[in-house]
């Protein structure tokens, strides 16, 4: 089961090709499942696998429900299904079941931070910024927790700060790709197109030590507001099985971009309903 939850970790955070790491994933999941049927941990990591690599959220929602009727203690099932929610845009739902996680492990940081992405994909802005806050008052070091604060500061038009916390996450990080791309939209919506275009050249250069998910260049592109650009990239990044392909009918950066056939395509291809994007603003909205 370890081997799959590490597997599906780098496929989940594009920090490998999800082509290459998810079927490894899957395989080791579903030999869990054939040594002990009755393991929830084992239901759980499948269900987070066949979300991921099957683009199919009904089959993984049964799953999840199955390994929390077996395993209900266990946080990682709460978190992943959380996660799962959150790209259904059942965001409520979502974060109760981080509540429930850190219920079972209150001391995690990253479980308060996955609730804060929660919070900044709902347009809950003001409750991002304050998780993110709260982690970084424990651990100033936090990096995952500098990058919610500057991606919640962004939607709130705050583009220098976001591009300061932005920056500590991509130091502490090595370059990640992903840090790479929230900078590259800053840029875009603070109206600096050449230091986008920039990050987009960035990426773009090969490498083969580097694996880059075209979805990233894909969204500066849509916050940049090039239409025909951010869906030729999209494009590359669905045949590539990109795993940020899921963010897509909750990110931001596509939110003027939904009424187009074209995005429509796309969602219905991973799976998912495109419906109101929630507002931009971030000025709140309560907690379940």
């Amino acid at each position: 089961m370890g081997l799959a939850e590490a597997y599906s970790t780098l496929g989940a955070n594009d920090q490998a090709s999800p082509r290459e790491v998810l079927p490894k994933a899957r395989a080791a999941a579903q030999q869990a499942l054939r040594w002990d049927e009755s393991s929830g941990e084992s239901h759980a990591v499948f269900a987070w696998v066949t979300f991921l690599d099957g683009w199919n959220s009904a089959l993984a929602e049964q799953e999840f429900h199955r390994a929390l009727q077996l395993s209900p203690n266990y946080s990682a099932a709460h978190q992943w299904y959380g996660l799962a929610l959150m790209v259904e845009q059942r965001f409520d739902e979502a974060v109760r079941e981080f509540n429930l996680a850190q219920d079972l492990d209150p001391l995690s940081l990253i479980l308060s931070t996955d609730k804060g992405v929660v919070y900044y994909y709902s347009g809950r802005q003001d409750k991002a910024i304050e998780a993110a806050q709260h982690i970084l008052a424990h651990d100033a070091d936090f990096a995952d927790a500098h990058l919610l604060l500057g991606m919640a500061q962004e939607r709130q038009r705050q583009f220098k700060s976001a591009e300061q916390e932005i920056g500590k996450y991509l130091k502490v990080s090595g370059q990640d790709p992903d840090a790479l791309m929230k900078l590259g939209v800053t840029y875009a919506h603070a109206g600096d197109r050449a230091r986008a275009m920039d990050l987009i050249a960035e990426m773009r250069k090969p490498t083969a030590s580097r694996y880059v998910p075209f979805y990233y260049i894909a969204d500066i592109y849509a916050a940049l507001g090039d239409k025909e650009a951010a869906f030729a990239w999209l494009d590359r990044a669905l045949d590539q099985h990109s795993n940020s392909c899921l963010l897509l009918a909750i990110d931001p950066a596509f939110e003027g971009f939904r009424s187009d056939p074209r995005f429509q395509q796309a969602t219905r291809k991973i799976g998912l309903i495109p419906r109101t994007a929630p507002s931009s603003s971030g000025t709140g909205g309560g907690s379940p």
